[in-house]
């Protein structure tokens, strides 16, 4: 560790050059999980991923709570929009894969 280090100023010169491998790594990302892994069963993981997210908002319903009530409300709404989008997806993915 040095001057820069323990100062912070080091941060100034990282920062902005992280943001664009950031953007590209997250559609990278986004892309391989889009394009092949969410196709790869059918989204049979996703799908998973989508009941336990279920079975959290359920337990959050039954902690009680004003605080948790808006979290559970939120994450339901978070969980229908992201099963809305894997659905398309995989309709989208199912009907360009089908033989014409």
């Amino acid at each position: 560790m040095g001057f820069v280090e323990e100062t912070g100023a080091a941060q100034h010169y990282v920062t902005p050059v992280s943001p664009p491998f950031t953007k590209a790594t997250t559609g990278i990302q986004a892309a391989d999980l889009a394009g092949r892994k969410l196709i790869m069963d059918k989204g049979q993981a996703m799908l998973e991923l989508i009941a336990d997210m279920h079975k959290v908002e359920e337990q959050l319903g039954k902690a009680g709570g004003d605080d948790l009530a808006v979290i559970k409300a939120s994450l339901g709404q978070g969980i229908e929009a992201l099963n809305s989008a894997t659905q398309w997806m995989l309709a989208t993915t199912m009907a360009q894969d089908a033989p014409s």
